[in-house]
C-alpha cells in the first residue's frame, strides 16, 4: 500500500515491515491446510472409497488456499472492530451486532475496548491519524492519540492472537512520523499497543515506550533497505530516484568455474 502526500507516493509502514521474515506464519499456514482437510474428512473418505481422484485433487486445491481465506476473514473482522471503536469514540455511535459468528467476534473485540477504556480513564483526542515521514520516506495510519490515566499516548489496536515485535516497530515508526509534524515538534509521547481478543473479549494493554530509540534505528535501516532492494513505482518519490534513478541494475555474469565475466 502507498500513501500520497503533496504529489509524492510513499510506502506504508506495514509494507516496509513486510520485508521481515515471519517463520511463525509458515507454521500457521500449514495448520490452516491441515484444519481444512480435517473439516472435509468425510469428503476424503468417500473419495477414497469410490476412487474419485478428482474429488481429492479438488479438495487439495481448495485446502492450499485455506490460509488466505482465514487471513482475509481475520483482517475483515479486525477492520470492523476498528470501525466500531472509531464511530463510538468520535461520534458516540453505539454499534449494533447481529447473531452471526463474525458479528459476535466484533462485539467481543469492541467490548474488550470498552472494558479497558473505562478502567483506565481513556480520553481520545484524535482517531485514524495519517502520518508521513518525508525525511526517511514512509507513511502510515495510527489508530489514535489519547490520554490514558492522564498521560498522552500514541496507540495502536490489534486483534491478532498476540503482540509481536513487528507491532512495536510499527508504533515506533508512527511516533517518529508524528514528531515530524510541525505541530508536534519537540513533543514527546508514550507508546501503547492494545490487543482486543475477539474470542474472549479480554483486553491486553502493553506500554512499549521503552526501547523506542533502538527500534526506530532498526526501522530506519529497514526503510533504507526497502528502497535499495525494492524498485517500486512510487510517484515522484525522491528516494526511488536516489537509489535507482534511470539506471539499470548492474548484472555480473559468473561462469561455471566461478570466474567473473563481462
Amino acid at each position: 500500500m502507498a500513501y500520497g502526500k503533496n504529489g509524492v507516493s510513499y510506502p506504508s509502514v506495514t509494507t516496509i515491515l513486510g520485508m521481515l521474515d515471519k517463520p511463525a506464519l509458515i507454521d500457521w499456514a500449514a495448520r490452516m491446510v491441515v484444519e481444512n482437510l480435517k473439516e472435509n474428512e468425510e469428503v476424503l473418505i468417500q473419495a477414497a472409497k469410490s476412487g474419485d481422484k478428482y474429488a481429492v485433487v479438488d479438495l487439495l486445491d481448495k485446502s492450499k488456499d485455506a490460509y488466505k481465506r482465514a487471513r482475509d476473514k481475520a483482517a475483515g473482522t479486525g477492520t470492523m472492530v476498528h470501525k466500531a471503536i472509531e464511530n463510538y469514540t468520535i461520534m458516540g455511535i453505539e454499534p449494533d451486532f447481529d447473531k452471526t459468528e463474525e458479528s459476535q467476534m466484533v462485539k467481543s473485540g469492541f467490548e474488550a475496548y470498552l472494558e479497558w477504556a473505562d478502567r483506565n480513564h481513556v480520553k481520545f483526542l484524535k482517531n485514524e491519524i495519517e502520518l508521513c515521514d518525508e525525511i526517511i520516506g514512509y507513511a502510515g495510519t495510527a489508530d489514535g492519540v489519547c490520554e490514558i490515566n492522564g498521560s498522552l499516548y500514541l496507540i495502536d489496536f490489534k486483534t491478532s492472537k498476540g503482540i509481536y515485535d513487528e507491532h512495536k516497530y510499527q508504533i515506533s515508526a508512527y511516533k517518529q512520523a508524528w514528531q515530524r509534524a510541525p505541530e508536534n515538534a519537540g513533543k514527546d509521547i508514550n507508546l501503547g499497543i492494545l490487543k482486543l481478543d475477539k474470542e474472549t473479549g479480554v483486553p491486553e494493554f502493553l506500554d512499549v515506550s521503552a526501547g523506542h530509540d533502538e527500534r526506530i534505528r532498526f526501522f530506519n535501516a529497514l526503510v533504507s533497505a526497502y528502497y535499495k532492494q525494492k524498485k517500486r513505482r512510487l510517484k515522484n518519490n525522491p528516494f526511488v530516484q536516489k537509489y535507482w534513478g534511470n539506471k539499470k541494475e548492474e548484472v555480473i555474469k559468473v561462469n561455471l568455474r566461478g570466474g567473473k565475466s563481462a
